[in-house]
């Protein structure tokens, strides 16, 4: 009996050690361009006065989150806030999670429940493309990590037909975040339909009102002048632009339509294991609409689009709205593969298949292939005679001692002694590439301490439009159809200035500043390609110079059509003035820390 219990602690404390990394590993604190500058904007706005992104951002107009932080004047953009945030998160996410576990799944025991929550933890990107399933969601420091909690209270009061909490649930949700929350949100309201007037019904319902809002949209595009469709089609060109295989289904990989076509199966195939008829009929909807609006959406962003061109449509974003389909297909995934006649060793690799397509990138996907076929191997050669003899063995072992384990706290143990290395490696290496801690900031990933510190004393300057250069992130981007994180985001939110080529998503409903960013980007490029010729640099410096940018950068990176303009040195940087000797002496006049 005591070594029973040991093993249990033994796997008890595994699960511990791995759900400890995963929460390292996946918070990432405030890191994303669309958002980092987000809380300093809207606590004090006198900071960015330049700045053509934050100022004209849609961002502001989709989120109640920021506004109701800068009316109470909280402040919460530094790690240990936002970890704290994320760690209560996560708790309820996986209250949520457990709760659904239970009523619909029978789980034989708590080992059972850790083989659901496991994959569950890190679940993205692998049976829907560029969609965020993960109860560890790793879009950290960002309204839509909070109204991801909301949205799973909506799915589980839902699903318990708790119409009214679901209500106040997916009300906080949208408010917090209407673009993930929309088709989640839709779900509920169709499932509550179903329940009230039953889906044959509803299907006709459905049907009459898509061609009426067809024939609506129509004639209302009919009556269009052909400038305002060409605008309208120009702005969706650029989201599609900005987001490419997030938001257009016919940019996705012949990998990622794969994966979308498996998430699709898993998702139908293991309804009928459902038992709770009204659960199932929920599924059954997840299924159909997310069909529906996964075909819609590639018909739409493909071809459609050009005759009814409805920017909101393609912001709301089929693919990412595949979240809800991927987060069922894997519950029902790891239950088909629990409740199988298979052996638990095929078992055990099955589960690490959906935990590492779900951890993440090209590499996770190939160790998820390399476990399927393990997992396949050890089932089809197990019945021969020399691995039905070793196992034999094996199982008499522990039968000595008279331990008869849970057997899915077998499974457990075998999935974790891969899974614990593998991802303590990768945390490894992800804190390895963070700089040293910077004013409350332990996740800034690839910058320059001394650049970091450079551009923190510009702080309390008057505000500019600035430009930082730097060696890896700049040289990366901007000569690519790149078109976001041209400039390092952790320099920008640091210095606390307008950014004068930040992210574009701001401007996706604005066509004008879209050219203007456009301009800009075609401007600095030509500044730093050694191969544009000189008028063409000069035209393009001409246009600079009327934005009044200063330029920060290491000595080491600038091209030579820089050194004979307007500069100051400081430590190892050179500050470049694009509006001249003027500019650099009102620089000069307006920042303390150059006078002293």
């Amino acid at each position: 009996m005591p070594i029973k219990n040991n093993f249990l602690r033994v796997v008890s404390c595994f699960f511990i050690i791995q759900f400890f990394i995963l929460i390292l590993l996946r918070f990432r604190g405030s890191y994303h361009s669309f958002y980092i500058n987000a809380y300093n904007f809207f606590l004090d706005s006198s900071y960015f006065k330049n700045d053509m992104f934050l100022n004209n951002s849609i961002l502001f107009d989709s989120t109640i989150y920021y506004k109701l932080l800068s009316l109470l004047g909280v402040k919460l953009e530094t790690d240990l806030i936002l970890f704290s945030i994320y760690l209560v998160l996560i708790f309820f996410n996986i209250y949520f999670f457990i709760k659904i576990i239970k009523k619909f799944y029978n789980p034989d025991n708590i080992w059972t429940i850790l083989i659901y929550i496991l994959p569950a933890l890190v679940l993205g990107n692998f049976l829907a493309p560029n969609a965020e399933s993960a109860l560890i969601y790793s879009h950290t420091g960002t309204a839509t990590q909070i109204a991801f909690t909301f949205i799973l209270a909506t799915i589980l009061t839902t699903i318990q037909h708790n119409w009214k909490l679901a209500f106040f649930f997916a009300f906080i949700s949208i408010l917090l975040a209407a673009k993930h929350a929309a088709f989640p949100i839709f779900v509920s309201f169709t499932y509550f339909l179903i329940i009230q007037f039953g889906y044959k019904r509803l299907i006709k319902i459905y049907i009459f009102l898509s061609a009426v809002i067809i024939l609506i949209g129509h004639i209302f595009f009919s009556f269009m002048p052909e400038k305002y469709i060409q605008e309208k089609i120009q702005i969706i060109d650029f989201i599609i632009m900005r987001n490419q295989h997030e938001d257009a289904f016919y940019l996705q990989s012949l990998r990622g339509k794969v994966k979308l076509f498996l998430g699709f199966v898993c998702l139908f195939v293991t309804i009928k294991f459902i038992t709770n008829q009204n659960y199932k009929y929920y599924l059954v909807t997840v299924f159909y609409m997310s069909l529906a609006a996964i075909i819609f959406g590639a018909i739409y962003t493909s071809y459609l689009y050009k005759y009814y061109p409805e920017p909101y449509i393609v912001l709301l974003s089929t693919i990412k709205a595949m979240f809800l389909m991927q987060f069922f297909a894997c519950i029902g995934a790891s239950k088909f593969i629990l409740d199988s006649s298979i052996n638990y060793f095929s078992k055990s690799f099955f589960i690490l298949v959906l935990f590492f397509g779900s951890f993440g990138g090209k590499t996770g996907e190939n160790l998820a292939l390399a476990f399927l076929i393990i997992g396949l191997i050890l089932n089809f050669t197990l019945t021969l005679k020399i691995i039905k003899k070793i196992s034999t063995k094996f199982i008499k072992y522990f039968n000595k001692f008279n331990i008869h384990l849970p057997r899915d706290s077998k499974i457990l143990l075998i999935v974790l002694s891969i899974t614990i290395p593998l991802t303590s490696y990768t945390l490894n290496n992800k804190l390895n590439s963070y700089s040293k801690y910077h004013d409350g900031r332990y996740t800034i990933v690839n910058t320059s301490n001394e650049f970091l510190n450079e551009v923190t004393k510009i702080q309390n300057c008057k505000d500019f439009n600035f430009l930082p250069v730097e060696e890896e992130h700049f040289f990366e981007n901007i000569n690519t159809n790149q078109f976001q994180n041209i400039t390092n985001p952790f320099l920008i939110y640091f210095s606390k200035k307008s950014n004068y080529l930040g992210d574009p998503a701001h401007l996706y409903l604005d066509l004008e500043k879209q050219n203007i960013y456009l301009q800009r980007k075609n401007n600095i490029m030509n500044i730093f390609d050694d191969d544009t010729s000189y008028p063409t640099k000069q035209l393009s410096w001409s246009f600079i110079e009327k934005d009044r940018v200063i330029i920060i950068a290491p000595k080491s990176v600038l091209p030579s059509y820089l050194n004979k303009k307007i500069k100051l040195l400081s430590n190892n940087f050179i500050y470049i003035f694009s509006g001249g000797i003027e500019h650099r002496s009102e620089f000069i006049k307006n920042c303390s820390f150059y006078n002293s």
